[in-house]
């Protein structure tokens, strides 16, 4: 099961790209999740806002690092069971969620598709890895 640490790197990175790709693309312009948070932040809270981007972050970012530092040694259980609560706390946030279908009319491009598959892959294969942790 060594090659899951690198699925679970490889599906944490390309939520961390992912945020730099175009997530909505509508006649001529686009806008990457790293744009979104320069918009004003009203009532939608964290999960909702346009700061949310800072999440997506954390989130990606903790399996990705911890699977960075698995490489040396054993995946352990306790550390796929953190790497998969990061990629399931992923899809509290709004945007990961419709990453897949858009919002208001308006249909996500490359940056979108590419959060929500991320995020699925590296949920599926952090359970896979907690149930079957290294020999």
């Amino acid at each position: 099961m060594k090659n899951l640490k690198f699925a679970i790197l490889g599906s944490a990175v390309l939520g961390l790209i992912a945020c730099f790709l175009p997530y909505i693309s509508e006649g001529g312009m686009s806008a990457s999740l790293w744009d979104l948070h320069k918009l004003p932040a009203g009532n939608e809270g964290l999960l909702n806002g346009p700061k949310q981007v800072y999440l997506a972050f954390a989130l990606f970012g903790i399996p990705a690092l911890l699977a960075a530092t698995a490489l040396a040694g054993k995946l352990q259980r306790a550390l796929a069971g953190v790497a998969a609560g990061s990629f399931l706390l992923t899809f509290a946030l709004e945007l990961v969620r419709k990453g897949m279908t858009g919002d208001h009319g308006i249909s996500t491009a490359i940056g979108g598709k590419l959060l929500f598959i991320g995020a699925a892959v590296g949920l599926v294969t952090s359970i896979v890895a907690a149930v079957k942790p290294e020999a």
